[in-house]
């Protein structure tokens, strides 16, 4: 029976390709990894500093393309409302990629923030109400997510809103 190459106690775990074929039980493979990376992290950390600019640039150009925004995009996502990537493309083709309120056609990965849909979510219970524009949801900010507030806004918009298909629906 083969025995651990290091502490020449337990049995080797079965795993010749990741450990150049010397076996080394569970506990001594986990320690000898962490030793390889701390390694590995160390002299990456030295070649960044040493190379700054060279980094800096590299991660600029890579920072730039729609490849990293998209992921970034889906991560804050994924952090900030608990919603997948998934879960946010059913919920663009479920509004055919329209504001939910305004009906206004809005880009889902490319463009400016600001032209991009918006999540939508109650800021008291976390809740996801939908997507919306960046206006529609600028405006729902501003009535801090009172319907109350909405109503009594709607309202006073009506009485001073001289618009033809308000004055075809007043009579």
């Amino acid at each position: 029976m083969k025995i651990c190459r290091r502490c020449k106690i337990n049995p080797p775990r079965i795993d010749k390709a990741s450990s150049g074929g010397i076996f080394y039980c569970e506990s001594c493979f986990e320690e000898a990894d962490k030793r390889r990376l701390l390694k590995a992290r160390a002299r990456s950390n030295e070649h960044r500093k040493s190379n700054k600019e060279k980094y800096n640039a590299a991660m600029r150009r890579y920072r730039s393309t729609q490849k990293y925004r998209r992921g970034a995009q889906a991560r804050e996502r994924k952090y900030q409302y608990g919603i997948t990537e998934e879960q946010f493309r059913k919920m663009v083709y479920d509004q055919e990629g329209q504001c939910a309120i305004c009906k206004e056609a809005c880009p889902v990965d490319i463009g400016p923030p600001q032209k991009r849909l918006s999540v939508d979510y109650c800021h008291v219970t976390g809740r996801i109400r939908g997507l919306l524009c960046r206006r529609c949801n600028l405006a729902i900010g501003a009535l801090r997510d009172d319907p109350i507030l909405a109503d009594v806004t709607a309202k006073y918009l009506r009485r001073y809103t001289q618009s033809p298909l308000l004055a075809m629906a007043n009579g």
